[in-house]
């Protein structure tokens, strides 16, 4: 309504419009301080509705119009907020919109950004982000190994517990750290001994867990293990900090024994991370596959 009272005023009139929305009238009198007509950028920056945000100051600035504001109270039984308020909720139930407006004539933007044939109306980069974040969302779900987690997962506390400590301003290397051990911690990735023989079975043939030297150590002895029970029963009625201190009372120590543990058996950095040499028949390359199989045809 806001709209067509502007698009119907007379060139350099007065228009006063009475409205129960504050963050209108906000963002309305925030977007006049700015320079008009509305950059690109500044246009692409709103948090929603750009292309009409941008609309509405096209036709302020080339009408000359000037626009006051009126906050009223919401749902007071004033007469026309209450049939404004009708009208909307009936043109919401509507398939068409009542008014089309030709984004290509919009003189400020050259390019009108889409995403599948649909009109991005909110922060794009904002947007950009987002889809991104699907995008990877969706190739992490969908690998075999994290088929477990596709039903009834609260995804949004969990993204909160990986982002707690994280700041939106800028870039920290711990807190890109700490984020992805947690991410080990969810997945059942961390650097078990069962872990790591699948990638040196050579080194730890035959070893156990770090502590107990009794069992295999596999994800879920960590917390079976009998040398980590009494911590793990403290910790069950203090989980406010839970992350924290498994990791300082657990798993670090866990890991500062099987460094020693290593460091005892000659295993080094180095010999952890180089590749198994393979002792057995080698296969014969394509060339020569190529090469045997043209002799039996001749």
């Amino acid at each position: 309504m806001c709209l067509v009272a502007l698009i119907i005023s007379p060139i350099n009139s007065t228009v006063t419009i009475f409205t129960d929305s504050k963050s209108s009238i906000d963002h309305f009198s925030y977007l006049q301080r700015q320079q008009l007509p509305l950059s690109p950028r500044n246009t692409f920056k709103e948090a929603s509705n750009n292309i009409l945000w941008n609309i509405i100051m096209d036709i302020v600035e080339f009408n000359s119009l000037k626009v006051n504001f009126v906050k009223i109270q919401a749902h007071s039984g004033i007469q026309y907020n209450e049939t404004v308020d009708k009208l909307a909720k009936e043109f919401n139930n509507l398939n068409t919109l009542p008014l089309n407006f030709n984004i290509d004539q919009i003189t400020t933007i050259k390019y009108v950004p889409k995403w599948n044939n649909i009109i991005i109306e909110n922060n794009l980069r904002k947007f950009i982000t987002s889809i991104s974040r699907n995008r990877g969302f969706e190739l992490f779900l969908n690998l075999f190994r994290n088929r477990k987690y596709v039903n009834d997962i609260d995804w949004i506390a969990i993204f909160f517990a990986l982002n707690d400590e994280e700041s939106t301003t800028e870039t920290s290397f711990y807190a890109s750290y700490k984020k992805s051990h947690k991410i080990k911690f969810l997945i059942e990735e961390l650097p078990t001994i069962e872990h790591v023989k699948k990638r040196r079975p050579d080194l730890y043939d035959q070893w156990n867990c770090s502590m107990c030297k009794n069992e295999k150590e596999t994800f879920n002895h960590i917390w079976t293990c009998d040398n980590h029970k009494d911590i793990l029963q403290t910790l069950a009625f203090n989980y406010n900090r839970i992350y924290m201190d498994i990791n300082n009372l657990i798993w670090k120590p866990r890991c500062d024994q099987q460094i020693l543990n290593e460091t005892n058996a000659g295993i080094d950095r180095k010999s952890k991370y180089k590749k198994k040499q393979n002792n057995g028949p080698s296969l014969p390359s394509t060339n020569n596959i190529i090469l045997i199989l043209v002799l039996i045809l001749i």
